[in-house]
């Protein structure tokens, strides 16, 4: 949902206020003042958090793993000082998940592929997996793992690091639903990062400097989650392929 309201400053300003809602689902005011001249810009953005849905049904104890098909994280950022909205995806391309009998002392440990990392602009993207940014060829993942999962108003907050360019920063995940039966369970979680503090710090100001991500994970029991890998690829080894582009 976007509203947008323009109109002229008495100093020759076109200025802009927009109304948006987040890639997460978060409220956004954002305020753009432009010189009609074109000489100057400036960008001011408050963000209303609207957390996720909460829901949640506790897995069985145990370990899971994440499959890789089924599995992905969703990001919202922006370019051009703020003026454009960039979304896209990145796969997942294995995770353990632990289940403990306390759900604070369950782990997580993701790994995503650099390479998956999916705008819909194929020069945006082959950019951005460049050594200018994310140097995927050095660094072919992108990993997660926790270190604390707590309660938080109501909510599972998830903390670890993430690392990017072999270079680790905290991170704070909120868990927002939890599905689960006998045998896997799916969970979606949301965040936001800092690239700055990760060391992707090129193209300040026309690369947006914060993504927001929702993560999508889908995870089976270790049993389940083998006979179905093994059932994937003798099926269609073509088609796992496929999916991780």
């Amino acid at each position: 949902m976007r509203h947008e309201v323009g109109q002229r400053s008495p100093r020759n300003l076109l200025i802009w206020i927009q109304s948006d809602r987040g890639f997460n689902g978060h409220n956004q005011i954002i305020v753009r003042a432009h010189a009609l001249d074109g000489a100057s810009m400036c960008v001011r953005t408050e963000t209303h958090r609207k957390d996720l849905p909460v829901t949640y049904a506790t897995p069985k104890p145990g370990t899971y793993r994440v499959d890789p098909s089924a599995s992905w994280v969703d990001f919202t950022t922006t370019h051009l000082f703020g003026l454009g909205k960039v979304t896209g995806r990145m796969m997942i391309d294995a995770g353990e998940i632990s289940v403990a009998e306390s759900p604070a002392s369950s782990t997580i440990a993701i790994v995503a592929s650099t390479s998956s990392f999916d705008t819909g602009n194929s020069i945006r993207d082959k950019a951005v997996k460049s050594k200018r940014f994310l140097d995927a060829i050095q660094h072919p993942v992108i990993s997660f793992s926790s270190s604390e999962l707590k309660q938080d108003g109501g909510h599972w907050l998830l903390a670890g690091e993430l690392t990017v360019l072999g270079q680790s920063a905290p991170l704070d995940v909120r868990i927002g639903e939890v599905a689960s039966d006998s045998a896997s369970f799916s969970a979606k979680a949301a965040g936001a990062v800092d690239r700055y503090t990760l060391g992707v710090t090129k193209a300040k100001g026309m690369a947006g400097r914060r993504l927001e991500f929702t993560v999508a994970i889908q995870a089976h029991g270790e049993a389940d989650g083998a006979a179905r890998v093994r059932r994937s690829s003798s099926a269609n080894p073509s088609q796992q392929e496929e999916s991780a582009r």
